[in-house]
């Protein structure tokens, strides 16, 4: 009675474990106001956008799925009353000669030498048609310049999106910790 019961209990192991991995994708739930979506829609989504405050500086983060066709995100703003500026930004790691470091300077990046670390404003972010990028800490980014006040974590404002092709795209951020 011992070896049956055991062998009881891994079947319904075994059945529960593969329900918990295939009922997802049987799953036909047609959600559209959901903020999660899959690259390769025949339209670009942004989801997840949030932002937190370093000093008198952010940053905004979030994922863009690219629609049927490649598109580029080209300015971003946020109200008056967030920031004096925002710019799109790259964070960039590695060696960097003096030259480039003088530039970084004039950027609002941080100097230094072998394997630091600098940040650089870029006139665009390209979004290749079906494929996700990832706006996140270390890479592209959004920076919000001369933020107006105290951004805390829980608070939320909007962030407008100006793409080559999709145009204009509000959203709205949400402030995490650090």
């Amino acid at each position: 009675m011992q070896l049956s019961l055991k062998k009881s209990l891994l079947t319904l192991v075994a059945v529960v474990a593969a329900a918990a991995l295939f009922a997802p994708a049987c799953s036909s739930s047609d959600d559209s106001s959901s903020s999660t979506t899959e690259a390769g829609s025949k339209e670009l989504k942004v989801s997840g956008v949030w932002a937190r405050q370093v000093m008198d500086s952010g940053a905004v983060y979030m994922t863009i799925s690219g629609g049927a066709e490649a598109d580029a995100l080209t300015k971003v703003a946020v109200p008056a009353d967030v920031a004096g500026e925002a710019q799109l930004h790259e964070t960039v790691m590695g060696d960097m000669s003096t030259t480039e470091m003088e530039g970084a300077d004039d950027m609002g990046g941080s100097m230094g030498g072998s394997g630091s670390m600098s940040m650089q404003q870029v006139q665009q972010i390209d979004v290749p048609a079906g494929e996700i990028v990832q706006l996140k800490p270390g890479g592209f980014h959004v920076m919000l310049m001369d933020v107006k006040k105290d951004l805390k974590a829980g608070d939320t404002f909007d962030v407008t999106l100006t793409f080559e092709t999709a145009g204009t795209k509000k959203v709205t951020a949400t402030v995490k910790g650090v």
